[in-house]
């Protein structure tokens, strides 16, 4: 997993282009001639991919933007931005406004103006956008390792870095994907009323994604964009609050606890007393927005008994199992209502609500556990053994299907068909 967001490194893309120019040849050898990237050349060649992407496809247009040199990057990422925000404008009134073209320089304007009216005669700007973005996110999903390899010596990259955590212990650093940063850039450039839509439809859908991954690095500029656009929109605040409850998981804070900070770099994650905050706050929030945000709920309900609000959790849970759930959630409700119940000593509720848990997923070991330390902490320690003696009886741990192994990783929505329907959009 990736787990911080800490360092930014600095870049002046003067500087960083000044590499691509050419060494002379060594005496007596052969003379070769390094054709030059360029700001306009680097625009051309993206633009070109964007046309040709097949929208989810390892194609040659993901390959080839994702093995980019930090010069190439650094050359695209100054100018594609002010080039989407001119085709834009171009496209709604038709005129080619002369502040837009300062952000040029007087060499480029007319290859920037024959691309966009390219662009603009080949359909809606919004469309276009789409397909940008999305070919941007098929670099991010599909090609990773190409861009972390064509990125990984280039020196203050103007690249934000995390560290990488497996197996409860820190390892190396690692470059956040620039590419998911570039599709944010392009998004800043939508005409709001065509392309809102899709806009949050992406950020939610990307935030599923990189909870699945673990990207917890990726994931704070991600959704701290995400909500400042779409303040209103309930998933960017609960996709956020997904984040805070995975961030105090013990799973983290073991890595915290556990491991020493490597020289300078300080992981940016809050105590789990803070995250548990930032959670409640986020969920809350969620639900303020949309009632029908049902996990918000049931997450909601278990950071209120890590506080030991289970007052608080069991009345939210009584309105969540009014309401159909995904069998994963349901299962969850169940485990946590249980805890709840055992918090105000109601232990037949607590008894019946894993009993439902073990219902729904039978080879599950979570209700069983809880059964057995519900039977422990009256005092019946036969019944305690005997309820967790039934495990050995059953699956081997690797056949066992439980979803609770799984909560911190992502909430039960399906992203990959959320990204799968971005790329129909794309399609179209």
């Amino acid at each position: 997993m990736l787990i911080s967001y800490p360092v930014y490194r600095a870049v002046r893309l003067a500087a960083a282009a000044a590499l691509a120019l050419c060494l002379p040849a060594a005496a007596g050898a052969q003379s070769t001639v390094r054709v030059r990237d360029t700001r306009l050349s680097m625009l051309q060649r993206w633009a070109g991919a964007v046309e040709v992407h097949d929208p989810g496809q390892l194609d040659a247009a993901v390959t080839q933007l994702a093995k980019l040199t930090p010069v190439q990057r650094a050359l695209l990422i100054e100018v594609a931005s002010p080039f989407a925000g001119f085709t834009r404008d171009l496209a709604a009134t038709g005129e080619m406004k002369s502040e837009s073209l300062k952000r040029f320089k007087s060499e480029e304007r007319s290859g920037v103006e024959v691309l966009a009216k390219r662009i603009i005669a080949a359909g809606p700007y919004a469309a276009w956008l789409q397909r940008a973005v999305v070919l941007e996110t098929d670099i991010a999903i599909l090609a990773p390792e190409q861009t972390a390899e064509a990125m990984k010596n280039a020196p203050a990259a103007g690249i934000g870095e995390a560290i990488r955590a497996d197996d409860g212990e820190l390892g190396a650093r690692n470059l956040l994907n620039w590419h998911w940063e570039f599709a944010r850039m392009l998004l800043d450039q939508r005409d709001p009323a065509a392309s809102d839509a899709f806009a949050a439809d992406w950020y939610h859908a990307i935030a599923l994604f990189m909870l699945d991954e673990q990207l917890f690095a990726e994931l704070e500029p991600h959704l701290r964009k995400g909500t400042e656009l779409f303040f209103a929109d309930g998933r960017q605040a609960f996709d956020f609050g997904c984040l805070a409850d995975a961030l105090g998981s013990r799973r983290v804070q073991a890595i915290l606890i556990s491991t020493p900070v490597l020289g300078t770099f300080r992981p940016n994650v809050p105590q789990a007393v803070a995250a548990h905050a930032l959670a409640e706050q986020r969920f809350s929030r969620a639900l303020d927005l949309d009632q029908n945000l049902v996990e918000a709920r049931v997450r909601l309900a278990r950071i209120y008994t890590e506080q030991n609000k289970n007052e608080d959790a069991l009345a939210l849970l009584i309105t969540a199992f009014r309401v159909p759930m995904a069998p994963e959630t349901e299962y969850m409700a169940h485990l946590i209502a249980a805890r709840a119940g055992a918090g105000v000593s109601n232990e037949a509720d607590a008894l019946a609500h894993l009993n439902s848990a073990r219902a729904l997923f039978p080879t599950a070991q979570t209700p069983v556990i809880a059964m057995s330390e519900l039977a422990l902490e009256r005092g019946d320690l036969q019944e305690a053994a005997a309820v967790a003696g039934a495990l050995r009886a059953g699956p081997a741990p690797v056949e066992r299907v439980d979803p609770w192994w799984l909560y911190f990783q992502a909430p039960w929505i399906d992203h990959t068909m959320l990204i799968e329907q971005l790329r129909n959009e794309a399609r179209r």
